[in-house]
């Protein structure tokens, strides 16, 4: 009975075998585990950093609009004011889920100072986003409310 084929393939096993394993045992020390595990927190914490960011910058435009004269806006920028409060709200639902994945991953003992940073600074943009909408379509024809806009804006 010849068996050389069998014998082919258990010696390419043995050597695969024997070369992970090896690499196994030479392969990362506890410190070097350690440094990629703190390598990718960082990682992670520049990241929310970045979205934190991004979320104020646009939370700062936004905010700019809530002091533009409603009174002078056509239909055309009325829709333009919509599509950016809709996108807006589109964007905080994604980083809402963005944010509860986040927690529901980490162990409840790890503290991230910038989960609650990047949490404030969602709802502070969905705030925003609301007060613009609020202002542009819901007080657009309030007297009152355009007259004491405008003093505050010429304070």
């Amino acid at each position: 009975m010849n068996c050389s084929l069998e014998k082919k393939n258990i010696n390419e096993t043995a050597g695969r075998v024997r070369e992970v394993s090896y690499n196994e045992k030479i392969g990362l020390t506890s410190e070097q585990i350690i440094d990629s595990l703190l390598d990718k927190i960082l990682d992670f914490k520049k990241s929310l950093r970045d979205k934190i960011k991004q979320i104020k910058e646009l939370s700062a435009n936004l905010e700019e609009m809530t002091w533009y004269d409603i009174n002078v806006f056509d239909e055309e920028t009325k829709k333009k004011v919509n599509d950016v409060i809709i996108g807006t709200k589109d964007w905080v639902d994604t980083l809402n889920k963005h944010h509860a994945l986040c927690i529901s991953t980490l162990d409840p003992k790890v503290q991230v100072k910038e989960l609650t940073l990047f949490k404030d600074s969602i709802d502070d943009l969905e705030e925003i986003a609301i007060d613009l909408e609020e202002l542009v379509f819901n007080h657009s024809h309030d007297e009152e409310f355009i007259r004491i806009t405008n003093e505050l804006r010429n304070l």
